[in-house]
């Protein structure tokens, strides 16, 4: 489950209740979209003990899709990884360019 972007009032709360649902059995993962301030991001990882889920790289992808096949072919990733080469090509995608401003 993703907490979708900064909320200072109370997106520790919101995360903090994530995490009691972890221990619960009840989500596997747990990790933040849209903190575009580092300070934002600190701040709730400061504040919670359950440390965002990444990518191999540090970084999530957020699939999407109406077709449940593909919903289920999307969450079959737990035992993926690239090789070097493959992180090398991503890597040299990066362009600094931001796709969506808030």
């Amino acid at each position: 489950m993703i907490l979708h972007h900064s909320q200072p009032g109370n997106d520790v709360d919101a995360y903090q209740a994530m995490e009691r649902a972890v221990e619960a059995g009840k989500l596997r993962s747990i990790g933040l979209s849209n903190y575009y301030d580092p300070a934002d991001f600190d701040r709730v990882v400061n504040a919670t003990a359950i440390r965002p889920a990444l990518l191999q790289a540090g970084n999530i992808c957020i699939p999407g899709s109406s077709n449940e096949q593909h919903i289920i072919e999307d969450y079959d990733v737990w035992n993926f990884e690239l090789t070097e080469d493959e992180m090398a090509q991503m890597t040299a995608l990066e362009k600094d360019d931001r796709f969506a401003d808030y």
